[in-house]
């Protein structure tokens, strides 16, 4: 009894390592790299309507997480302070939370950690399913054209820094960033 309560834990260890590698290479869950971002219709939580093609031109940081996510909840604070950084030069920060039901949670939420970046509350999971996203937070860096050039599962200590990298590296130059049209204002929070 107890070789096969060992070969049936060995079997799930593989198991669970073969789901991580699949998952870090982007091959279960996530679309990849060098993919079009599916374009997708949504308002923010401070009623701002857009669809993502709008955005074009600029960098997009699109996160996928949820309120209840205790990565998630390591990661909005960093994703706060890149947006205050680099929101003026060409990136927008976009939170895509799942939580279910009514947004007052993720409202209180976002008034909690004072998060100022674009957030939409995908409740039915509808934009999340465009991306084929499974575990959060699952983060995507869109270039200026709307091709996926990074995708994260998960978050941990520096990964910050290599958003950063990133987004740096696929910035508008000054002259593209003049020729945009603003962005639209965030407004006021509304009742959803």
């Amino acid at each position: 009894m107890k070789s096969r309560t060992k070969l049936i834990l060995l079997f799930a260890a593989i198991a669970a390592v073969v789901v991580l590698v699949l998952v870090a290479s982007g091959t279960l869950g996530a679309l990849s790299k060098g993919k079009k971002a599916p374009d997708f219709k949504a308002k923010t939580l401070k009623g701002t309507e857009f669809e993502l093609k709008d955005l074009r031109g600029r960098v997009v940081l699109m996160d996928f997480w949820a309120t209840w996510c205790p990565p998630c909840r390591r990661e909005v604070p960093e994703l706060e302070k890149l947006w205050k950084k680099y929101k003026d030069k060409g990136l927008v920060v976009l939170g895509i939370a799942l939580d279910r039901g009514s947004s007052d949670v993720v409202r209180k939420f976002v008034a909690k950690y004072k998060l100022t970046y674009w957030q939409v509350h995908d409740a039915r999971s509808e934009i999340a399913r465009k991306y084929d996203i499974r575990p959060i937070p699952t983060t995507y860096i869109v270039d200026t054209k709307g091709v996926i050039r990074d995708v994260h599962v998960g978050f941990g200590p520096g990964l910050e820094k290599e958003f950063e990298k990133e987004i740096k590296a696929l910035l508008p130059s000054p002259e593209e960033l003049r020729k945009l049209k603003p962005l639209p204002p965030l407004g006021r929070p509304t009742r959803t």
